[in-house]
């Protein structure tokens, strides 16, 4: 989260794709889940009373359709843009 202002800042010159955005949010999730700094391990472990090799094996599937979804929008930027490109007319 320290970084999205300084990628902020890089997300607008003009080579950057459109959906910069939505990508460095979908990251962050991942981030937010994953060991060793996944605070929502923590979180649900606790409130859970397991382990945290527990919930991060019970976490693992999410963990991995979130980053299959990552690698979808990354090379096929098209899906992101779809919806606006509808509603609002193609570019």
């Amino acid at each position: 989260m320290t970084l999205s202002d300084h990628l902020r800042n890089l997300a607008a010159l003009p080579k950057v794709r459109p959906d910069f955005g939505l990508l460095m949010t979908i990251n962050l999730g991942i981030g937010y889940c994953t060991p060793p700094l996944g605070v929502s391990l923590y979180i649900s472990g606790t409130i859970a009373n397991k382990n945290l090799v527990y919930v991060s094996r019970a976490v693992m599937p999410f963990i991995l359709i979130q980053i299959g979804i990552l690698l979808l929008l990354t090379f096929f930027p098209s899906i992101v843009l779809l919806l606006p490109r509808l509603i609002y007319g193609t570019n």
